[in-house]
């Protein structure tokens, strides 16, 4: 157990220390308690008081005693005092405080509402919304109007006191009793008319009764019945008379709450209107107050401070003076400040985004054009110049323009040499260590203007050692490698792809074996993957700092390269060696494949990666390579439903399968025609033994007019 002289010490010190333990109202005897809560003319502030601990609960809501001081708030109550209430309302003082002032549910939203009562008979409450009173009208309410008339229907449910209940800002309106339109619940009314059956019943029966009982003189007088012989019959009437009684107790004091509820609402909208011009009016010195001071008006109206000061104030139909605020004003002028403060910094973080967004344009734009070797996005905004140009988001630093953007960013000659001048000087920089990659440690130099900086040569191939794939992107996925711009503008990113993607990628072959078997192998390896791989790879990824030294030179692609220039007697040094090559079309034969594949210049530097040494031959111009074509197995696994048609077609062979010599002439073979499907499937079981397996077309009259069609329905 505690000590309770441990406790008794504690709360001793803390009374020493200057915060007593307990609230100062609760020490008041119940007399000054009054004169304070008399003092403030609100029936809404005591209630809120009385709220605020068990104790005053108790004292002002559960004490009897304590109900002069609800009707002292009640008679001095602005605007004028609250309507008295009559003997239509059961309850105390403090109830009917809160049946008026209280917030509640709105019927509609179900949300909280300071809101009072849209009809006090009816006990409707609604927020301001126009749809929830429309929706509360349309669906909830039934006119009865007619068929209380018709059937004299008795009336003991409260029903809306008046015409302007839902729209307050009429200027034609009837309250009762001159409101001929009677509106109640749906709920309720579905009710009483049981109850009415009943009550009329009961009614005729006790008229029956009554007449019966009434003394006859010619009639003997008989003894009255003992309670044996009148059995059970004493019960029934004695129920019957207590829900008759009932009854026209509701009947009865139902003109009374319905004149009592009339009341409140017109108290309730002279109340509203003087919170309204209240609000008004302290808005307007509100203003005054800002214009004197050199503050700023929404700035002051949005305080923290002085909008709680000035709301309490607007609540008790007070008007602002400076003698209420000097009290405040310093803690005011810390917000405000404060406030004043957070602008800027976000007019300035604004201006600082809009700068940015002109200056990644305008690096999209240069990209575009492609004239020029560009560094990734993230070097080129740490460019000096582009740092420069778009500053910091720093509140004191003057933005270019008032809304902050670069307009003209373009037409600006200065500012455009001064950027790719930076563009150059790190392009120089990154060219220097590529050049010591590529043999040439002391840099390159030479007096003929027409050879070709090794880094602009055709050999220059170069490997991203941090990405798996080699760093090769939609551009360069053929190839298998990159060049200098692409090295330039190659972004490394944390999410790294799958081993068999980025193989296939980096081997990449001619259109036969290296783009449509890298192709064919990726789409086939991601059907095999579970929902939650796909979802993995579709996170947004992280970019990777640029780095000159994670770059490597590609020696099969170069190998490569160099043994064509030698079969074509060409030189990489000189521009128009570039231009000969590409008019090699599909003339390269592999002869390190079983099949001996056929590929262009493009295809076959994404093959060479394929073979540790790639051996090559250079057909003839005249020999017919047409078996072969370019692209097939990327179209095969295309989704479009001209490509539907043509899958189906038993059209097709491996071939990896088809044997040196074997009918080289058709590309045959022996081996079995396949359908697309069944060549998706053949690729898939071939791959533990050899990842490079790929695919080829058998030749027929319907499989090449099958491919023209799809040719053209992708081109287009």
């Amino acid at each position: 157990m505690a000590n309770p002289k441990k406790k008794q010490k504690r709360t001793v010190s803390n009374s020493s220390n200057g915060s007593p333990s307990t609230s100062t109202l609760t020490c008041l005897p119940l007399e000054l308690l009054s004169e304070v809560l008399l003092y403030t003319c609100s029936p809404s502030t005591v209630l809120a008081v009385s709220h605020t601990c068990s104790f005053l609960y108790r004292t002002l809501v559960l004490n009897p005693t304590a109900s002069f001081i609800w009707r002292g708030v009640r008679t001095t109550c602005k605007p004028r005092p609250l309507p008295a209430p009559t003997s239509a309302w059961k309850g105390t003082e403090a109830e009917y405080a809160a049946f008026v002032f209280s917030k509640g549910l709105c019927e509609i939203c179900k949300k909280e509402t300071r809101s009072l009562y849209v009809s006090f008979a009816a006990r409707v409450r609604l927020c301001s919304s126009y749809a929830c009173r429309k929706k509360f009208l349309v669906h909830n309410l039934i006119d009865v109007t007619t068929i209380i008339q018709t059937a004299e229907h008795p009336i003991w449910l409260p029903s809306i006191e008046s015409t302007r209940c839902f729209s307050p800002n009429s200027c034609v309106h009837s309250d009762w009793p001159e409101n001929g339109t009677v509106l109640l619940r749906k709920s309720e009314w579905e009710k009483s008319k049981s109850e009415w059956t009943v009550y009329v019943v009961a009614e005729a029966s006790a008229k029956t009764t009554r007449e019966t009982q009434v003394p006859n003189a010619a009639a003997p007088e008989q003894p009255p019945a003992t309670a044996s012989e009148q059995g059970e019959s004493a019960e029934p009437p004695l129920r019957r008379d207590n829900m008759l009684t009932a009854y026209r107790d509701k009947i009865a004091r139902f003109k009374e709450i319905m004149s009592l509820s009339v009341q409140l609402l017109e108290w309730k909208y002279m109340y509203e209107r003087t919170v309204k011009d209240t609000r008004l009016a302290n808005e307007t010195w509100a203003k005054d107050l800002a214009s004197r001071e050199g503050w700023n008006a929404a700035d002051l109206l949005s305080c923290p401070a002085y909008s709680a000061m000035s709301g309490h104030f607007t609540r008790l139909m007070d008007v602002m003076t400076d003698k209420l605020f000097y009290p405040i004003q310093p803690i005011v002028e810390s917000q405000l400040l404060a406030m004043k403060e957070h602008h800027e910094r976000a007019a300035a973080e604004k201006a600082y985004r809009t700068r940015l967004t002109s200056v990644k344009s305008l690096y999209e734009r240069m990209k575009s054009k492609g004239t020029t070797v560009l560094p990734p996005l993230s070097i080129f905004l740490e460019l000096p110049s582009v740092r420069a140009i778009r500053g910091r988001p720093n509140p004191r630093a003057t933005p270019m323009q008032k809304d902050g953007s670069l307009g003209g960013l373009n037409d600006n000659e200065l500012v455009t040499s001064l950027i790719k001048s930076d563009i150059s000087a790190w392009v120089d920089s990154a060219r220097t260590e590529l050049l010591k990659e590529l043999g040439f440690p002391n840099g390159w130099r030479s007096a003929s203007s027409t050879k070709l900086n090794p880094l602009y040569r055709v050999t220059a191939k170069f490997l991203c050692t941090r990405c798996v794939d080699g760093g090769v992107n939609e551009k360069t996925k053929m190839q298998g490698c990159l060049g200098f711009s692409d090295v330039c503008a190659h972004v490394c990113r944390t999410t790294k792809r799958n081993t068999a993607r980025a193989a296939g990628q980096m081997i990449n072959g001619n259109g036969t074996q290296g783009e449509d078997g890298d192709n064919g192998t990726t789409d086939v390896d991601d059907g095999a993957q579970d929902a939650t791989t796909k979802k993995r790879r579709k996170r947004k990824s992280n970019e990777l700092d640029w780095r000159v030294g994670v770059f490597k030179r590609d020696d099969k692609a170069i190998a490569l390269i160099n043994r064509v220039l030698f079969k074509l007697r060409l030189s990489a040094e000189y521009p128009f060696t570039i231009l000969l090559i590409e008019t090699l079309a599909r003339r390269i034969r592999c002869l390190s494949c079983k099949s001996g594949v056929v590929m262009d210049f493009q295809n076959a530097i994404g093959h060479c990666h394929r073979h540790e040494s790639m051996q090559i031959l250079l057909l003839p111009p005249g020999v017919d390579t047409s078996t072969f074509e370019p692209g097939l197995a990327s179209r095969l696994l295309d989704k479009k439903p001209l490509t539907r048609k043509i899958v189906n077609e038993a059209n097709y062979g491996c071939s990896h399968c088809v044997k040196v010599g074997e009918d080289d002439a058709t590309g045959k073979g022996g081996v079995r025609p396949m359908t697309g499907n069944g060549l998706r499937s053949h690729i898939k079981a071939k791959w533990v033994v050899n990842c490079f397996h790929s695919i080829q077309a058998l030749p027929s009259f319907v499989y090449i007019l099958s491919i023209l069609l799809a040719y053209f329905a992708w081109s287009w």
